[in-house]
């Protein structure tokens, strides 16, 4: 696993508070000038605001599930009947904002069969 850039530790962080309590001003701060284009801003709000109905409360995590590269990476929040899978990408600009967000349900585990 690649080592993720100080700003996308900062943006995990930041995304993952936009995602357990959304904000507008949050969102406009982190976001890149193309993240409301392809998905507007009020529909991601109600969409992370459904799966957050589903889930209940979350918690914040301190790692990533996977860093592809410096801009790049996927993390797990922690909720109360579920989880939630997130993931950004960086735009290569300074200062380094949201170009890519993904928040959908975590798959269940498959369960391995157990035989005695």
């Amino acid at each position: 696993m690649a080592t993720p850039s100080p700003a996308l530790v900062t943006a995990r962080d930041e995304v993952s508070q936009l995602v357990m309590a959304w904000d507008d001003s949050l969102a406009d701060r982190i976001a890149a000038v193309n993240l409301f284009l392809d998905r507007s801003k009020d529909r991601r709000r109600r969409e992370i605001a459904d799966l957050r109905a589903k889930v209940g409360a979350c918690r914040a995590p301190d790692q990533f599930t996977f860093v592809e590269n410096a801009l790049r990476g996927t993390w797990t929040l922690a909720c109360e009947r579920g989880n939630l899978d997130v993931a950004i990408t960086l735009a290569p600009t300074m200062p380094p904002t949201v170009q890519f967000l993904q928040v959908v349900p975590s798959r269940p585990q498959s369960r391995q069969a157990c035989t005695p």
